[in-house]
């Protein structure tokens, strides 16, 4: 599903820049709250799709419930939710679960950013990693790929920075777009 990368990393620069707008974040920790929701959302969803066995139907109405094409299109969008609404969780209504907040708790340890808005973060730009995903293919083409996602994957966040693998490769990738070299040499 090389188009859903391709779609989140045109986005992903834009996107960092409004979570550090947004709230109180650093460059590295709204980049990897990116990287993170691309590489682990496509798991969740598999989950998601085996819970409801295994009807793409399912995965289809999250994301056209959950997705934003606007803020795949106009990432500085991220900056205008609206403040009246109750805090997002890190959860994402149960779609990461209690992986979610374990999600917060090591990128915190890593970027030295609260978990509480990094959860925010995850919570603001999954809207447009939902968008990238309805986006990349055809209903067949997206169920055969979620196929191949684990929940595994889940388990443990250190598979974020694993040497090989969809989630490992996709976090840096995506990464790499939302804090580039340049921009860490500042840092």
């Amino acid at each position: 599903m090389d188009r859903y990368l391709l779609a989140v990393e045109r986005s992903a620069g834009a996107a960092a820049k409004a979570l550090r707008t947004r709230g109180d974040l650093s460059r590295s920790g709204s980049a990897e709250a990116i990287s993170a929701a691309a590489a682990l959302l496509p798991a969740a969803l598999a989950r998601h799709r085996r819970k409801r066995e295994g009807s793409i139907d399912a995965v289809m109405d999250v994301l056209t419930k959950f997705g934003k094409p606007d803020t795949l299109a106009n990432p500085r969008l991220l900056q205008e939710v609206d403040a009246r609404a109750p805090a997002p969780s890190p959860r994402l209504g149960g779609l990461l679960g209690d992986e979610g907040p374990r999600l917060c708790a090591w990128l915190a340890s890593r970027t030295h950013d609260p978990e509480a808005v990094l959860g925010r973060a995850l919570a603001l730009v999954t809207p447009m990693v939902l968008a990238a995903l309805a986006k990349a293919g055809t209903r067949e083409e997206l169920a055969a790929w979620l196929d191949e996602r684990s929940d595994a994957e889940l388990a443990e966040p250190q598979v974020l920075v694993a040497e090989a693998g969809f989630p490992a490769e996709s976090f840096r990738r995506i990464r790499t777009r939302g804090f580039p070299w340049w921009s860490r040499m500042l840092s």
